[in-house]
């Protein structure tokens, strides 16, 4: 298993539990976009984006392009990411007001967290201004198919797996919607096959 992050804090951590956990990992510090070249041109069986990437990427065209650089002929590329719908939605809005829409897809937003982050909410942080974009998912399906993969699904999940709206009820891992909210999408997957 190969594995790639822009945080060289990151790949320490996670070259260290490889090893504790007796796994033979290799991670790379790197810009997904350089991610070919830190990999020395190698590809991979299976290649696998997710949970909260893509919405920091400037170029959705190019980096569907490096996944498939990276996956093998024949290869597998697994995206799972938040639902566009659900990063659309505002996300300290009551459930008694009904979710509102706060952010349009395809648009670049500016946000100021005022400390902490999704994995760790009370924690320090410094840096703390964010630039994201939603791609829709319009978007991101072109580009994975405009790089050289066959879509073979796109499944769409009414739950998540940390406490995006404050309204959500956590069961075990997850975070559902409450009873008598209607259902809306917060999560995808999408398998596509290398040609």
């Amino acid at each position: 298993m190969s594995g790639l992050d822009f945080s060289s804090e990151a790949v320490d951590a996670a070259t260290a539990l490889a090893e504790r956990a007796g796994i033979d990992a290799t991670f790379v510090c790197s810009d997904v976009y350089d991610a070919p070249a830190a990999f020395d041109g190698a590809q991979f069986d299976i290649v696998y984006t997710g949970l909260g990437a893509i919405n920091w990427l400037p170029d959705i065209d190019r980096w569907a392009h490096t996944m498939a650089a990276l996956c093998r002929p024949g290869g597998t590329f697994y995206l799972v990411e938040f639902h566009p719908i659900s990063n659309s939605l505002d996300d300290e809005s009551p459930i008694a007001d009904g979710p509102r829409i706060a952010h349009s897809m395809g648009k670049v937003w500016h946000d100021e967290v005022l400390q902490g982050s999704y994995g760790a909410q009370e924690a320090t942080t410094e840096h703390n201004e964010t630039w994201e974009r939603i791609w829709s998912m319009g978007e991101v399906i072109s580009a994975v198919a405009a790089a050289g993969f066959v879509i073979e699904f796109l499944h769409e999940f009414d739950h998540t797996l940390y406490p995006q709206f404050g309204w959500l009820v956590e069961h075990g891992r997850r975070y559902d919607l409450p009873l008598g909210v209607p259902s809306f999408p917060m999560m995808y997957s999408l398998r596509a096959r290398r040609v």
